[in-house]
Parts: C-alpha cells; structure tokens; sequence
C-alpha cells in the first residue's frame, strides 16, 4: 500500500514476465462498496485504451517499459482511493465483458494501492503470477512477496467471486501459523506457504469453487 497527497503524480507498478504480442495487460478499479471497474486495457506493442464504461478513465494511463505496465495517475484527487489491481488472460479466454468468473481461471492482484490521509505500512507487495489456469484436482500456489515485513506484522489473503463481497480467507504473522477466518465457508481449504519474504497462498486440491481473484494485502498490526 501506499500513501500519496493529492495533486501528486503516480505509477503503481505492475511487471509482466513473458507477455505475448497478442495478450491485453487489463487494470481494474475496485472502490469501496461498488463493483470492480475496469479502467483500461494495453498490449505490449501499443497504446492504453481507456474503458468506456469507467467514468475517470481519461485520468489514468500507463507507462509501458519493457515488462513493466505501470498505471500512470498523473494528478490525484481523494476520488482516486481505491484498491487497484492488473490481469492478464491468455487471448483464447478474453471476451467483450471480460470476465473474471473464467473456468478453472485464478486471476492475482499484483499489487494494492490506498490514497488516504492516515499512516499506511510502506510495504510493497510484489506477486509474480498475474493469472493462472489449473486443472481441478491440482494443487496450487499464488505468489506473494512482502519485502520488509516486521514480525509483528500480518500478512491478509483475500478472496472476491464474481457478484459477492469481498471475504478474508486467512491472515498470518511473519513468524507465524496461518490462521484462517471463520467468515470464510472454506477457509480451511487453503493455507500459506512461508519462505523468506514469500507469503504463498497454498490451495491443496482446485475446485470449480475456488474460480476467483485473490489478492495478499499487509497493514500494520
């Protein structure tokens, strides 16, 4: 997360490995209380395209530079707090109202962003994998690195399917055990491997249930 004052520029960053010339890296908006908007979409060889339906999408933009498609807000406003988060598929499963409820599909957020006027942990959370396709049965793990996290603090997994709110799945400290939240019908499903600075979200065996975007966040204790 990260704190910025208004008027001031920003990229949030968003690296790509591997990008095909055919593939869209897409960015979404997730406000408080409202669907998740997306805002634009890019290819590796072109210019962002502004989502229509996104009412400030001219407020936004990306810089392209090699693997990195970084968000660009050139001037932010409080409108601009939110939670923000880059997506790739592969070309066979983009559609015109591009989905996130996609078979056996898990799509990651790479990284959270917060414009707010109360301290925020400085931490940046940095996951590789974008999106990913698995086939039931299989297990899985979703990368989430958090360089610099003290002991003290936790480390959140998220889990949001289309049209239902936002659910914590677990939470866990740097030294820690995984502790799952009883909100969550299926937390006991997943767990969290810890190596170093990597706080993966372990799902044993996929299910159809489990189609859905994940994302890590981290605040202070």
């Amino acid at each position: 997360s990260m704190t910025k004052g208004e008027g001031k520029s920003l990229y949030i960053s968003c690296k790509v490995n591997g990008l095909s010339g055919s593939n869209y890296v897409h960015w979404y908006q997730k406000k408080e209380g409202e669907v998740f908007t997306r805002i634009l979409y890019v290819k590796s060889d072109g210019k962002a395209i502004q989502d229509t339906n996104h009412p400030d999408a001219k407020e936004f933009d990306v810089r392209v530079q090699s693997d990195q498609f970084d968000l660009k807000i050139p001037k932010l406003k409080k409108s601009h707090s939110a939670v923000y988060y880059c997506a790739i598929w592969d070309g066979a499963t983009v559609t015109g109202k591009h989905s996130l409820n996609i078979y056996t599909k898990i799509a990651v957020l790479e990284l959270m962003f917060f414009l707010s006027t109360e301290d925020v942990l400085g931490v940046k959370l940095e996951q590789k994998d974008l999106s990913m396709t698995k086939e039931e049965g299989k297990s899985v793990f979703i990368s989430c690195k958090v360089p610099g996290l003290s002991n003290n603090d936790y480390v959140h997994w998220y889990q949001k399917k289309e049209g239902e709110a936002l659910t914590r799945i677990l939470y866990v400290k740097k030294i820690g055990q995984a502790v799952q939240d009883t909100n969550h019908p299926d937390g006991k499903e997943f767990d969290v491997r810890i190596q170093s600075d990597q706080f993966d979200l372990k799902i044993a065996k996929l299910k159809k249930s489990h189609s859905a975007v994940y994302y890590c966040a981290s605040w202070d204790s």
